[in-house]
């Protein structure tokens, strides 16, 4: 990444990159990675054109950063892929059969079975491997898939777009024409990312094929697992190095046979760069070698890693060192032994970092959750009452269901009211002007200008009938539950009533709903008071259900009072009817009878008719019905657990619980990111409390809460009530990534207030001043040290960087702390035991958070370490006793790394001694593949098994007991022999050296002369046998012949039958017969 000036905001430049861990150490340090950036972003969806694959073979992520910090950067599905193996031996049982074959060719036969492998490799390097083949198609789908993730345009789009970016004067410009950088982070010590560590390799060159991609490693040695580390772990981590040396410098190319008959060749080398950490570094600094010690190289790779994305001119030479130092990276380390040469390539690195710091973007992040949580506590109410509870009834009662028309008490009858519309519409208003009651005064009317008109004589009927009729008639339009439980098929009153009823209901709900939200998201009150409004609108809906109940039971006896009156009215229209001696007035008189029957049916308010009761009794129980019905519709039914199903409250309910939920993810985040961090690498000028006792306080005033909520709003273009819909719809993050992106706007001012020099000089007194200053400089050398034995590579100065990066200043700053500090830091580079370049440069950069400190070193043999004599003593303690260490059983093309010392090329020129002529006296027996010394041990053999020849010169070469034993026994046998005078036998012996000499020189007879051009173990077999021929010629016998004359008869044996000369081995090789 690089950055331009000349526009309103810092443009920098970020090429795709990938970021592959590998078992726990990979995955550890890419989820403190992902932590930086949630802690400097707030998002790890606004870097999107950086993408994470963890491979491993332990589900149980035990080894993993603590849980509170994975829930805020867990990686995604594809992010992360488990390779288990439900049952190994279904593989490693069948290797002969077609379907794994390739396999076969490099497992070990005989290897232990595992079983089932869904906790790691078992520290077996080989079952890593056969994991990677198992799952080898998805492996490459995911490291394709998340190329394409990084390398999408809609990442540029993503970016360029970003609020949190922006609000930090960042521009960001995606280099889709650059390759993409690859980071590839794993022990060297355990099974599974030590075990698939090069098949990975080279499937990433292999998909981005050549020149897409720059391949940079980070491989972290067992020393810093503390106590932990054993043998198996050592043994593994030299096992992985001597692989990784072949594949950087042995061979052109890695043949990769992933999947039955596909074989690709992927060039070497696996990576363009390899940093090595062992546990003690260039300045002496070692890591506390207990478990949890390897925190100091974690947070080092992932603080590393992470600012390569980082702007400013420190990070550009940070970035620019590795480049610089790739040019001594192709060189040779060539070692001159007295009579031979070794050679090894220089393609290793190692870096280190440590920083004096004010960890501001942690302690913004730790504010901004806290902000947040109590705006999400403002929105649900949710630690306490924010309002009168006393005042509610009142509230709701005059306010509310007068403004939602649901007032039903002595003076208001909305309810009842809108019950009585004619239009079903349950509309009050209506109600009031055109209702039911209304149209039975009408029908009232209708009947009496009937009987006026004589509408009853016209029919046949007598006045009475015609009036019983009408009655009847009009009651059955009153029926409701006695016709059935279908509401369409009861009469037209109740069904009327019905209708208007429904209509309220949804009105009602609609509007106690839109009343509840708006008090949220208009007048800024909480859920905690929406919801309790509504609870007491149930509550008043309760009690006028009860009172109507009350009003129905107490209307019943009116009821029966009025049947009868109707009964004894109805008796009287008959009876008028029927009396005789009318005096000219009956037509009035029958019209004031059927008046009265009319009236007694339907009334009025004050005295309502037994028609009107009818009415009056349904209205009141569909009163009740609507009150049962909507109390629930708001309310909910209560769960067992005391939550609410169903019901406006219940979203409510649901909401706040989700807040709740919210609020207590962003307090985990609070607590966590509060804490002080331990950081190893780093002195932290901050402590625990800081944030509650110093920053939060300062920074959030009495109106921070409703004005950041307000801001969180309108970015989001919704409510707070909106929220319900996004959490159903799974957009939680997006209210998470708003709500902590605007909360961080309120501290910003950490960075200017804060600044790393201010608080050094203000917090830290001139002696502890210095004194951190040379600790902090001591722990940012490079993390290997040189190995203090003959022979080691020295790192030349200009292969050593070492640079400061120091933050720009701030209004109000002092500048001569600034110069004071450099005076500090120049003291520091004559620091003792430290190989460093003098070139000490300071940098600016924008973080004004730490004072950096950085070294990188390249360009050194992996036998520079310390570590390594430690590594190759238990890889050969476990090698020679037969353990499986490599990844590939045709392990003896991974040449050693060491530099032999004295004693060791000593013992090394004597086992090649050993086991030549030895075979040539037979005192080394090939039995079926191995060999065998049979020592004497009085009147018995005593048999030593050697393995094949390679395992018999490791285990000559470094068993001294066995070897001097065996050496003697060549030196007394090869005395006999040229001491002897036998003319006969010296000249058998001489033309079997030199049938030997032809076969070990194999095609290259009479071709090469010079014993060095040939592979190092073919030269020291001939070197032994060239040794021998001197010896012979040297002997008494052969100079008092001539060596012409011994010459002749020599030959003369080569060109005759083998058998004359000695019997021929099992392994091909002539024995000399005694």
């Amino acid at each position: 990444m690089s950055e331009t000036q000349g526009s309103k905001n810092e443009q920098i430049r970020i090429r795709p990159t990938l970021i592959i861990g590998l078992g726990g150490t990979g995955g550890d340090v890419i989820m403190r990675i992902r932590r930086r950036f949630y802690e400097s972003y707030g998002s790890l969806s606004e870097f999107p054109i950086v993408g994470y694959l963890w491979l491993d073979t332990d589900r149980s992520e035990k080894h993993i950063l603590a849980r509170e910090i994975r829930d805020f950067v867990r990686l995604t599905d594809t992010e992360r892929l488990m390779m288990t193996i439900n049952d190994t031996t279904a593989i490693t049982q069948n290797l002969k059969e077609p379907g794994f074959q390739h396999i076969d060719k490099w497992w070990y036969p005989g290897l232990n079975s595992l079983g089932q492998m869904n906790e790691g490799a078992g520290q077996i390097r080989a079952y890593s491997r056969l994991a990677f083949f198992h799952h080898y198609q998805a492996i490459r789908a995911a490291i394709v898939d998340a190329n394409k993730r990084v390398r999408d345009p809609l990442a540029q789009e993503v970016m360029m777009k970003s609020p949190i970016l922006k609000d930090q004067g960042l521009l960001a410009q995606v280099e889709f024409n650059q390759p993409t950088n690859v980071y590839l982070v794993s022990s060297i010590a355990g099974g599974t990312g030590s075990g698939m560590l090069m098949d990975v390799a080279f499937l990433v060159k292999d998909v981005f094929q050549e020149g897409n991609c720059s391949v940079c490693s980070f491989l972290v040695f067992p020393d810093h697992f503390g106590s932990v580390t054993n043998d198996r772990m050592k043994a593994n981590s030299y096992a992985l190095l001597k692989e990784l040396n072949y594949y950087q410098f042995g061979v052109s190319h890695f043949n990769a046979e992933w999947t039955r008959g596909t074989t690709s060749k992927v060039p070497i080398p696996p990576f363009d760069y390899t940093y090595v950490f062992d546990n003690q570094n260039a300045a002496g600094q070692v890591t506390g070698g207990q478990p949890g010690s390897q925190e100091l190289v974690f947070e080092l790779l992932a603080d590393s890693i992470f600012k390569d994305f980082s702007h400013g001119e420190f990070a550009d030479h940070k970035r620019s060192a590795r480049i610089n130092l790739r040019q001594y990276m192709n060189k040779t380390y060539d070692y001159e032994h007295p009579r031979f040469k070794q050679r090894f390539i220089q393609r290793y690195g190692s870096l280190g970092m440590a920083s004096i710091m004010v960890p501001h973007s942690r302690i913004i992040t730790a504010c901004a959750h806290r902000l947040a949580a109590e705006i999400v506590d403002r929105w649900g109410g949710l630690s306490a009452a924010d309002f009168n509870d006393a005042d509610l009834p009142r509230l709701v009662r005059q306010e509310v269901m007068a403004k939602v028309r649901l007032q039903e008490d002595e003076k208001n009858h909305d309810v009842l009211y809108s019950l009585l519309d004619t239009q079903g519409l349950g509309d009050p208003d209506k109600g009031k002007s055109r209702g039911l009651i209304d149209e039975l005064t009408q029908w009232k009317q209708q009947r009496l200008t009937e009987v006026e008109r004589g509408v009853y004589r016209q029919q046949n009927l007598s006045l009475r009938d015609f009036l019983d009729r009408a009655h009847q008639e009009c009651e059955k339009t009153m029926w409701a539950e006695q016709i059935g439980a279908n509401a369409d098929q009861w009469g037209y009153y109740p069904r009327t009533i019905r209708a208007n009823m429904e209509a309220l209901l949804k009105r009602s709900q609609e509007a106690l709903q839109q009343h509840a939200f708006n008090l949220i998201d208009q007048k800024n009150e909480s859920l905690r008071f929406a919801e309790a409004v509504l609870k007491e609108a149930s509550a008043v809906l309760q009690q006028t259900a009860e009172a109507l109940t009350k009003q129905s039971q107490d209307l019943q006896v009116k009821l029966e009072r009025r049947q009868k009156e109707v009964q004894r009215r109805l008796a009287d229209v008959a009876r008028q009817q029927n009396r005789s001696g009318w005096d000219g007035r009956k037509g009035v008189i029958l019209s004031y009878v059927a008046d009265r029957f009319l009236d007694c049916l339907v009334g009025d308010r004050v005295n309502p008719g037994l028609l009107r009761c009818l009415l009056q009794d349904r209205i009141y129980k569909e009163g009740v019905e609507f009150c049962k019905r909507l109390i629930p519709a708001l309310s909910g039914q209560v769960r067992a657990d005391g939550s609410l199903t169903g019901g406006v409250r219940q979203q409510l309910d649901q909401l706040q619980r989700d807040l709740g939920q919210m609020k207590a993810d962003l307090m985990v985040g609070y607590n966590y990111f509060s804490q002080k961090e331990k950081l190893p690498q780093a002195l932290l000028l901050y402590e625990a409390t800081d944030v509650e006792k110093k920053y939060y306080p300062a920074y959030v005033k009495p109106n921070t809460i409703i004005d950041t909520s307000k801001a969180v709003l309108a970015r989001l273009e919704r409510s707070v009530t909106g929220l319900s819909v996004d959490l159903a719809a799974g957009r939680s993050d997006s209210w998470k990534r708003a709500l902590l992106a605007e909360c961080r706007q309120a501290f910003l001012g950490v960075r200017s207030d804060f600044h790393i020099i201010k608080v050094l000089f203000s917090q830290v007194d001139d002696a502890s001043r210095v004194h951190h200053l040379k600790q902090i400089f001591a722990r940012s050398a490079y993390w290997v040290t040189r190995a203090g034995i003959h022979g080691t590579f020295r790192i030349p100065a200009e292969q050593v960087h070492t640079m400061v990066g120091l933050p720009g200043p701030t209004p109000g700053m002092d500048p001569g702390q600034r110069s004071e500090l450099e005076g500090y830091i120049t003291q520091l580079k004559n620091l003792a035991g430290r190989e460093l370049s003098t070139d000490l440069r300071y940098y600016p950069m924008p973080d004004s958070s730490e004072l950096i400190f950085y070294q990188e070193a390249g360009g050194f043999p992996i036998n520079y370490s310390s570590r390594l004599p430690d590594l190759r003593e238990a890889y050969l303690k476990l090698y020679t006793a037969g353990e499986h260490l490599h990844i590939d059983c045709r392990d003896k093309k991974f040449h050693d790394l060491m530099i032999l010392t004295t004693e060791e090329r000593q013992a090394l020129e004597e086992a090649y001694q050993c086991f030549v002529l030895g075979s040539l006296y037979n005192l080394l027996e090939y039995k079926g593949e191995d060999y065998v010394w049979m020592e004497r041990d009085g009147f018995q053999m005593r048999p030593h098994p050697l393995g094949d020849q390679f395992m018999t010169l490791l285990r000559l070469s470094t068993h001294a007991p066995t070897r001097e034993k065996l050496f003697a026994k060549v030196r007394e046998q090869r005395q006999q022999l040229l001491s002897s005078g036998d003319e006969e036998l010296l000249s058998r012996y001489a033309a079997i050296l030199e049938l030997t000499k032809r076969q070990a020189w194999g095609e290259d007879w009479g071709r090469k002369t010079d014993e060095t051009e040939f592979p190092f173990e073919q030269m020291m077999s001939i070197r032994v046998l060239n040794a021998e021929v001197e010896a012979v010629l040297e002997c008494p016998l052969v100079r008092r012949l001539g060596p012409d004359a011994f010459a002749a008869k020599v030959n003369a044996q080569v060109d005759g039958p083998r058998e004359d000369l000695g019997s021929l081995r099992q392994d091909g090789r002539l024995a000399l017969k005694m």
